[in-house]
């Protein structure tokens, strides 16, 4: 065998270029396409919207709110029509929903007024696949020129896919509300007063400790100037609160609770679910680890279970804020890990 000739009749093996390995790699990204909305869902009605209900963290996230939203009812009445949607913030406030295909209209844009106005709405969000000038500049308008708290948005609803994968929605946000500017407003014109201001700086401080310890429990950001701040507890009307609390509510001195607040569509139903957990008291409490006020609010339509810190709070005491928030953060967790099975099967 010529040794020689066989070495020089072998190929030769060459390394792949860099410019080779880049090719290969744009050949394995697909391209982006867009997809029929009516091909995703066919019907508004009975596809999109059930769609839509199931949902609700994509378009709450998609508009940036600091919402955790509940639905109440789809194909809500208001007199001889019907809104697409009814939601609900944990903190009780009202959002109405309407939907459309094709090009925004005057008539689902006047149908979203009537309803935020029939169902006094703090919020109103109006989703087509395309949203005229003319409709985006009146819902500008109304942002601009309603008091708080109404906030008017314009959505955009589009579908994508690449290849064959299943489609994926887009919410693209075209009209919003410029919280920015109306935050900017009412400092300047002094409508935050001075127990307001405090109450915005303990909650500023106990946001990030709150989602430190409980990630993804809630997207709440936005610190409020109320002396309560809620948080969702998977049902309807029930969520998890953080108070302070003042005299002479239980007779005793101003203090810092956190609860369960219970409340349904009329004071039976609130009540009823009351007493589905109460009856589950001593599981709760040992779960939670120590005993809880139960307390059905004669009067009022809603009902509370609550635990209370143990030693006088006030929000004018800066030096107490570090213990009372560190307090609060474990509380409320305790209590959703103690209640949440509960809740669950609540109606």
């Amino acid at each position: 065998m010529d040794t020689q000739r066989w070495w020089s009749s072998s190929p030769t093996r060459k390394s792949p270029s860099p410019m080779s390995d880049a090719k290969a790699a744009l050949a394995r990204v697909g391209r982006l396409e867009g997809v029929r909305v009516q091909d995703v869902w066919p019907g508004e009605a009975t596809d999109f919207t059930p769609w839509l209900a199931r949902n609700l963290d994509d378009l709450a996230l998609a508009l940036s709110l600091d919402l955790d939203l509940d639905l109440v009812e789809t194909e809500k009445a208001v007199g001889p029509f019907k809104a697409d949607m009814l939601l609900r913030t944990v903190e009780g406030e009202a959002v109405v929903v309407e939907n459309m295909y094709g090009t925004s209209d005057h008539d689902h844009l006047g149908k979203l007024l009537t309803y935020a106005a029939g169902l006094d709405a703090t919020h109103a969000i109006l989703i087509a696949e395309r949203l005229r000038p003319e409709h985006r500049t009146m819902l500008r308008w109304l942002n601009e020129n309603s008091s708080d708290p109404m906030h008017y948005f314009g959505v955009e609803i589009k579908a994508w896919r690449i290849g064959e994968s299943v489609a994926a929605p887009q919410f693209a946000v075209v009209v919003q509300p410029d919280d920015w500017q109306r935050q900017v407003r009412s400092s300047v014109s002094g409508e935050l007063r001075d127990i307001q201001q405090l109450y915005q700086a303990f909650w500023s401080e106990f946001l990030p400790a709150f989602h430190q310890a409980h990630a993804g429990w809630s997207r709440a950001n936005t610190p409020g100037k109320d002396n309560w701040m809620n948080f969702p507890a998977g049902r309807t009307q029930v969520s998890y609160g953080a108070n302070y609390n003042y005299a002479p509510c239980r007779n005793a001195a101003p203090s810092f609770r956190v609860e369960v607040y219970i409340d349904g569509k009329n004071r039976e139903q609130a009540s009823s679910r009351f007493d589905a957990l109460h009856q589950n008291k001593e599981h709760i409490e040992a779960e939670y680890g120590g005993s809880l006020e139960w307390d059905p609010l004669p009067g009022a339509r809603a009902c509370r279970i609550a635990s209370y810190y143990a030693q006088d709070a006030q929000v004018t005491e800066r030096e107490q804020w570090p213990q009372v928030r560190e307090w609060a953060v474990e509380h409320l967790g305790k209590l959703r890990s103690a209640f949440a099975p509960y809740i669950a099967n609540l109606d």
